[in-house]
């Protein structure tokens, strides 16, 4: 008996060690899987995007886009003008980062704390202004608290700390504004507020500053006070503004009370030299006529992509085929070739029961004719130009036998031309919308070939067989000359055999042929939101993974975007 309770407990002890592994394994996995889907659909979309945008580049430069992927990026790899732009985003970000090097320095960033809470707190009580005016004494504690807040700048009593001030703002402006600068100028003026800034540290007036800016809290503190108790509050939040500014920059001067100003001008030493590097590399030969451009910060959104466009962007992640380029007629189309190839195939076989149709072999005789009466009457035009009436009737009937157009008649040839490009075509951004469009007109056929009725097409052809038939007697009852009149040939016989066409045409089709396009135009539209919608491979015997075609983009249009 205790043998039998021993394995019985091994048993439960191995079943609660696999029902916690397939508890962890149903956390896990689907994340997993998830991500990876994710970054299929990622890297295969930014593929799809570099290749295009690579294709766009070549085209301002060029004035033509590429097919050839190798040629594309062996031009773009070669593209001074963007080597250049990367190399002033470099140049520019190393005197940004000697910038900030600076104003880390914590003496510094300390005095541009203090001066941006004071630089609020002045814009703050000059946009509410017209709250203030209706209390005239908040109104004149206010002008006189922007007056003390503006003797910062200039106080006759820490001279020391003004300067310093100011010239700290004024490399806050420089680096905020750095590609307002050419590289020089901007290493040149960089240099200068930090040759000033190391004058003026060392002489700094802590103890004024500290008395000055403790007067200067209480009397803002009391402001707000004071604004808290009147109906301002109803309309302006700038008491809770106001607390936040002189918060800030208290807390910015009792940092500068406690930084240690000996360390603070060490490190403005060091960084020193590192500025006076940076403007010697600027004005190095090699780097001269570069650093004479405006300072760029980082590269757009395009040159980032092109810099970064290599082989690797030609393959998609999922089926690694390589992506489809199109170029035609100043067209662009840049394709995910994922499950195409079998989008293709199904699409094959789902038209193969109606590509024989009776109906597509008479609408194609009745164009043959319609060419053959069109064509009788171009060649007799040259030979009556002079004759208006007849010329300017045969012109219309010319367009009209040129442009036949009737529903049934424009169905079918869609169809036909549908079944006929599912032979040749696989990409997505053909065969969507053309499906988009066939599935009614095949709908619309099926009933006609039910029915037999194709009564439009009847109409079409008595009405330009009466046409053509007046042209013929208006050309014999006109008096033409003897060379011309044996040239001139009658266009009706050369069209009356569309009837007999017209006729068998009637008859054509049934039930079956009908059903066959119906249940073509379901298997077309299943095959479409496959492909669209993708298909799942089953992943660790219980779960899924999802692959999918990522889309395409077609004359600037984003198919993921339209979705």
């Amino acid at each position: 008996m205790a043998k039998k309770g021993y394995q019985g407990s091994i048993i439960l002890e191995l079943l609660i060690v696999l029902l916690a592994l397939l508890l962890i394994a149903v956390i896990l996995i689907p994340d997993k899987i998830w991500k990876e889907e994710e970054f299929l659909t990622k890297t295969c979309r930014y593929n799809i995007n570099a290749i295009y945008e690579a294709e766009r580049y070549h085209f301002r430069m060029k004035e033509a886009y590429t097919d050839s992927l190798p040629k594309l990026v062996t031009f773009i790899q070669g593209d001074s003008s963007l080597q250049t732009r990367n190399k002033i985003v470099q140049l520019t970000r190393s005197l940004y980062s000697v910038i900030q090097n600076v104003q880390d320095n914590p003496t510094i960033e300390a005095v541009a704390t203090l001066s941006s809470a004071l630089g609020e707190i002045q814009g703050d009580l000059r946009a509410n202004e017209r709250y203030f005016r209706k209390y005239e004494d908040i109104l004149m504690e206010k002008d006189e608290i922007s007056t003390d807040v503006s003797r910062v700048d200039n106080s006759a009593l820490f001279t020391n700390f003004s300067f310093l001030k100011n010239y700290v703002d004024s490399l806050t402006n420089l680096k905020n504004n750095i590609s307002s600068y050419t590289l020089q100028n901007g290493a040149l003026y960089t240099k200068k507020y930090v040759d000033s800034i190391a004058v003026y540290l060392p002489l700094i007036e802590k103890a004024a500053v500290y008395d000055y800016w403790t007067q200067l809290y209480s009397r803002i503190n009391a402001f707000i006070k004071a604004v808290d108790k009147t109906d301002i509050v109803r309309v302006s939040s700038v008491s809770d503004r106001l607390k936040k500014f002189i918060s800030r920059g208290d807390n910015a001067v009792k940092r500068l009370m406690d930084a240690d100003l000996q360390q603070s001008i060490a490190h403005l030493t060091e960084v020193s030299g590192n500025i006076q590097s940076v403007y010697e590399r600027y004005v190095s030969p090699e780097m001269f006529s570069i650093s004479q451009r405006r300072g760029l910060l980082q590269l757009s959104e395009v040159d980032s992509v092109l810099l970064n466009f290599n082989e690797k962007n030609f393959i998609c992640p999922d089926n690694h085929k390589p992506y489809i380029v199109v170029v035609r007629g100043g067209h662009l189309t840049i394709e995910c070739p994922n499950l195409l190839d079998e989008f293709q195939q199904e699409l094959q076989q789902e038209v193969a029961p109606i590509a024989d149709l009776q109906v597509f072999q008479f609408i194609s005789e009745v164009d043959t004719l319609l060419d053959s009466t069109f064509q009788s009457m171009d060649q007799v035009r040259p030979l009556i130009r002079r004759y208006t009436d007849i010329l300017l009737d045969m012109k219309e009937l010319m367009a009209e036998l040129q442009g036949f157009k009737v529903n049934s008649y424009q169905y079918t040839k869609d169809v036909k031309r549908f079944v006929d490009t599912v032979q040749v075509e696989k990409r997505l951004s053909v065969l969507k919308p053309l499906i988009e469009d066939i599935l009614n007109p095949m709908d619309t056929l099926a009933t006609r070939l039910e029915t037999h009725n194709f009564s439009d097409i009847e109409e079409k052809l008595n009405y330009l067989g009466t046409k053509i038939q007046k042209l013929d007697s208006l050309i014999e009852n006109t008096k033409l000359p003897r060379r011309v009149r044996a040239k001139v040939v009658k266009f009706y016989p050369v069209f009356a055999p569309i009837f007999d066409i017209l006729n068998q045409l009637k008859t054509a089709g049934d039930s079956r042929e009908a059903e066959a396009l119906r249940t073509a135009a379901r298997a077309i539209e299943k095959s479409l939101l496959q492909v669209l919608n993708g298909y799942r491979e089953r992943m660790y015997v219980i779960f899924y993974k999802k692959h999918m075609n990522h889309g395409y983009i077609k004359d600037r249009l984003k198919s993921w975007e339209l979705e």
